[in-house]
């Protein structure tokens, strides 16, 4: 799909099957015995971005994959699975490279006035958020009972802009998780707040920027956990203050619509309180505990899309000749 002469978006979907299958070694018929069969497929999104002379930026990532499987094996009871994934919150595939293509045209140019690192005036406010969810059905394990789960999380943001390239805000986030096996089940909840400072500047046109999220945060976390064999409960709390930062890339598709991705988190360490309760039988155990974690550290390895809302705001005219 054309967004403009240097933007298109692209979506894509796969399908594909997977068949294991050996030859017992005491079959006198030489049989194959099917052990795994699995039918699965995947959707994902992408941009091209042209820059000139034909040369292009290209990204994709994935939005979400489900597969069904089925299990054999001799004397055991066959074995189905369902897992799915999907959301846009915390996306953890992702690629970019680039392509060259005939007749591309020249790069674009900003209209921007000199010094200035953002098209956003002082007093914008912006909303933003982003999700992700999974789950996962197993039925019936080779050797035990039912496996099933899912998990959901949700984040908001409120931000305001403080000058052009300064953006001051806060997020919101919320989790849920839920995993039951034959040996017992857990569930587990998260409530985050994080304060933050977003630096931006320009990337050759006031379409796309670049910036820097910076900020102090905290978070909550609730655990519980029984396990049917042993017969014991746990049950943990835990409060975590943490410092993080983190690149990403936004790209104005529209005067009131932004485009987010962001890519890896960088931190120094955190400090947390958590208690615990375990019961077993006649036994109860409570405890308390503080840490202090000092653990500088960089991260690629996470990959998140999140749409922006800029209310109330009017696309400027431009000041320079623009490819837009």
């Amino acid at each position: 799909m054309r967004i403009n002469d240097r933007l298109n978006f692209f979506a894509q979907g796969a399908l594909g099957i997977e068949i294991n299958s050996f030859f017992p070694k005491n079959d006198p018929d030489g049989k194959p015995f099917l052990s795994h069969l699995t039918l699965g497929g995947q959707v994902g999104v992408g941009v091209t971005y042209f820059l000139r002379n034909g040369w292009a930026l290209e990204g994709k990532t994935q939005l979400g994959t489900a597969e069904f499987g089925l299990l054999r094996s001799p004397g055991i009871e066959p074995t189905t699975f369902l897992n799915a994934t999907g959301g846009i919150n915390n996306l953890t595939q992702l690629s970019v490279g680039v392509a060259h293509y005939f007749g591309g045209a020249t790069a674009a140019r900003s209209t921007l006035p000199e010094g200035q690192r953002s098209p956003y005036e002082a007093g914008q406010r912006y909303f933003s958020g982003g999700f992700d969810t999974g789950l996962f059905i197993d039925t019936p394990p080779i050797s035990s009972g039912n496996n099933k789960g899912n998990n959901h999380n949700i984040t908001v943001a409120l931000g305001r802009f403080t000058e052009a390239g300064n953006a001051r805000g806060v997020s919101f986030s919320a989790g849920y998780s839920y995993r039951e096996t034959s040996n017992g089940r857990s569930s587990d909840a998260m409530l985050g707040v994080r304060p933050y400072q977003e630096f931006y500047w320009p990337l050759g046109t006031e379409k796309w920027l670049l910036f820097l999220n910076a900020g102090v945060g905290g978070t909550y976390r609730g655990s519980f956990q029984k396990a049917t064999l042993a017969g014991s409960t746990s049950d943990s709390h835990s409060v975590t203050v943490f410092a993080s930062a983190f690149p990403g890339i936004q790209y104005q598709f529209s005067p009131k619509w932004a485009l987010v991705a962001t890519v890896g988190d960088a931190g120094i360490g955190n400090v947390t309180f958590d208690r615990a309760i375990r019961e077993q039988s006649t036994v109860t155990s409570d405890s308390y505990g503080l840490s202090l974690n000092i653990n500088p550290f960089v991260t690629l390895n996470a990959f998140g899309l999140s749409l922006r809302y800029f209310p109330h705001r009017k696309e400027a005219k431009p000041t320079t000749p623009n490819s837009f």
